[in-house]
């Protein structure tokens, strides 16, 4: 049986790669590799990667798998390839973060054989360099959650859409299967993704027989995960996403994948590396035909993998969240790529974004105040309690994080409890801590970057119970009692 193939790439000028281009990606991947790993222990972990590390310290892999239906909103791919991992490289943040930096490096080679399947050497250098400095990227590889496995898988699953459909052979097509099997096992969000794929796939497809299959198989691994889904829904745990302004996270979301955070350091960057990439739309706008055709494909996929959960979220189940539409962010930056390396003048807005995506990089940094909050810094200030004390913490969920750092406290339930120290951590400005309770004396204030400490001292112990913090059945960001227990001397 014979098939005509109808290529995408449209706009390729070269064949097989050069060795010049190949020194050229090494050189790309050792810097992304760099800014990865270089800072990776610079930051202390916040409530969502000590949850991580919960999950993934629990001794064996059925308890993981019970403990991610119950507490987490995602599949437990990451989950059991990180406790994997921690069976080897051990419990430490470098250690668990280094799950997400391997896979964010391996996003790079993937970006350059997904922009060079559409165009040429010039166009996949700079989709690579585009993955290798974007603080999102960067951001999330440093970050011992779920979201740069899921940025990986969906790299490939958009390389292997584009190779599927040059080509009618079945390998490619399995590839494709399998890699998006392993996205969805990541991340419920790459559904949004893989919909405009297979839509892709079933229009320009030389096989499409075989991609119907395909998409068939597909869903049924899909459907697999649809009970835990289930059951991890019905737990509440994305409330809190809907009960924000979906406004916000809109700004948000733009503010992520232009410039790579939300609040840029330094003066007037963040408001250039926008107006790069607006530059970087028109170019593609402007570009010949031979290669605005594939960049308009890739941008396509890229738009609709966000558009789809937003308006899933206009019509009422809201969970749109830009982190959650990471996924995309790899085949738009691939669109872009392949727009701007038509003329040298693109090249050049491709080099300046890069050269602005690195200043805003180290200017975050530099800079504590744009740090995830510094528990770990809280909690060494903190010093160990020499007897029973109270910790008041907010938001109460940042138990976990303190817990971390060796300040374990029980959560304080029904029955009250007596103590001497009251201590009130959290997210506040120290210097507002004043008078607390009658019998109880400030003895010291402390700030550790975002993190307020206020220090209280009885000469007799006082009665204390969650109620006269927040009521019972209070949200999980009002502040939270907890009875950390002594360790004398000797």
């Amino acid at each position: 049986m014979s098939y005509t193939v109808v290529p995408v790439e449209a706009g390729r000028t070269s064949e097989r790669p050069q060795r010049g281009e190949f020194l050229a990606l090494g050189a790309i991947l050792a810097l992304g590799a760099g800014l990865r790993c270089g800072s990776l222990g610079l930051q202390s972990f916040w409530f969502d990667e000590s949850a991580t590390a919960y999950v993934v310290g629990l001794p064996g892999l059925g308890d993981v798998l019970d403990r991610v239906a119950e507490s987490e909103s995602t599949p437990p791919l990451y989950y059991v390839l990180t406790w994997a991992w921690a069976k080897l490289a051990g419990q430490g943040d470098l250690a668990l973060r280094s799950v997400s930096a391997i896979a964010g490096t391996a996003v790079i080679p993937m970006a350059w054989a997904a922009a060079r399947k559409l165009a040429d050497g010039p166009a996949a250098l700079v989709a690579a360099g585009f993955v290798a400095v974007s603080p999102l990227m960067l951001n999330y590889s440093q970050e011992a959650r779920s979201y740069e496995l899921l940025t990986f898988f969906c790299a490939a699953s958009f390389l292997l859409t584009l190779v599927v459909v040059g080509e009618a052979r079945v390998k490619p097509l399995v590839g494709w299967v399998g890699v998006s099997v392993a996205a969805l096992a990541t991340h419920y969000f790459a559904v949004f993704l893989l919909i405009p794929e297979a839509a892709f796939l079933l229009w320009r497809s030389p096989a499409r027989k075989r991609v119907a299959g395909a998409c068939g198989v597909l869903a049924a691994g899909g459907l697999a995960l649809l009970p835990l889904f289930l059951e991890q829904r019905s737990h509440g745990a994305t409330d809190w996403i809907s009960g924000s302004d979906l406004t916000l996270r809109l700004r948000d979301t733009g503010h992520q994948f232009t410039k790579g955070v939300i609040a840029a350091p330094g003066s007037g960057l963040g408001a250039l590396a926008i107006a790069l990439v607006v530059l970087a739309l028109v170019a593609v706008a402007l570009a010949p035909a031979q290669r605005r055709t594939p960049a308009q494909y890739a941008l396509a996929i890229g738009a609709a993998a966000t558009v789809l959960p937003l308006l899933l979220a206009l019509a009422g189940t809201d969970v749109f969240l830009f982190r959650n539409v990471q996924g995309a962010w790899v085949p738009l930056a691939v669109g872009l790529a392949v727009g701007l390396s038509a003329r040298r003048a693109g090249l050049a807005v491709a080099g300046a974004l890069c050269l602005v995506w690195i200043a805003i990089w180290v200017g975050v940094l530099r800079d504590e105040s744009l740090h995830r909050d510094d528990w770990e810094g809280a909690a060494k200030a903190l010093e160990a309690p020499r007897s029973d004390r109270a910790l008041v913490i907010t938001p109460g969920y940042a138990g976990a994080p303190l817990a971390r750092y060796g300040h374990f406290g029980a959560p304080v339930e029904d029955e009250p409890i007596e103590v001497r120290e009251l201590v009130l951590i959290g997210n506040y400005d120290s210097r507002s801590a004043g008078p607390v309770f009658d019998r109880f004396r400030l003895v010291e204030r402390r700030q550790i970057q975002r993190i307020g400490i206020a220090r209280y001292r009885s000469p007799r112990a006082v009665q204390l119970g969650q109620d006269q913090f927040a009521p019972p059945g209070s949200p999980a960001a009002t502040p939270r009692l907890y009875l950390e227990p002594g360790s004398p001397p000797g």
